[in-house]
């Protein structure tokens, strides 16, 4: 699901090169061109704004649920919207090096978890997972051997514990059980 990532969308935008405008796919944008972006419109490369004023929402990238209000100046990161407003924008990264590009290789990296907590919870399974057995076997051969209860009672006995249901000391006495079971 992650390889799919993609923050950017492959609509046309529209540049200024050679005093013309030019509707172009993002992959044909190059260092130094002039976007003009409008409200509604998501910016396809990196850039600074040259000219205009407008609100850009870069929620999807920074977690920010604040508009962002861009001046002349201001950075543009690839990826974000305009809310509102108009602006011409230089283009400062491409392909790669944009935000949102470095944004979608580092949510695709597979980075491992290192945690105190995790690996503390680790040791705890390993180790519980190690004397399960022993102690199951041991309750059971008390229950069968030492306490004399039939085979059935015996399970109970054994699990019990076994799957934290109840404790040792909250276990009711077995000649309830063994009433109650017809026996």
């Amino acid at each position: 699901m992650i390889d799919k990532l993609n923050l950017l969308s492959k609509e046309k935008i529209t540049v200024i090169r050679s005093s013309r405008e030019q509707k172009i796919t993002p992959e044909e944008i190059v260092m130094n061109d002039i976007l003009k972006i409008s409200a509604g419109e998501q910016i396809p490369s990196d850039a600074v704004v040259i000219e205009g004023v407008a609100e850009a929402n870069e929620a999807m990238l920074t977690g920010e649920s604040d508009l962002v209000l861009k001046e002349k100046g201001a950075i543009l990161l690839s990826g974000s919207f305009l809310a509102s407003g108009n602006i011409l924008a230089e283009v400062s990264h491409v392909g790669a090096d944009n935000y949102a590009s470095k944004l979608m290789v580092e949510a695709k990296t597979h980075k491992p978890i290192n945690s105190k907590i995790l690996n503390s919870l680790d040791r705890i399974a390993s180790f519980t997972s190690k004397i399960i057995i022993p102690f199951g076997l041991a309750l059971f051969f008390e229950a069968l051997l030492i306490k004399m209860l039939p085979t059935n009672l015996a399970v109970i006995y054994t699990s019990t514990p076994l799957l934290g249901y109840a404790s040792e000391r909250n276990r009711p006495p077995y000649n309830h059980f063994i009433t109650d079971c017809g026996n």
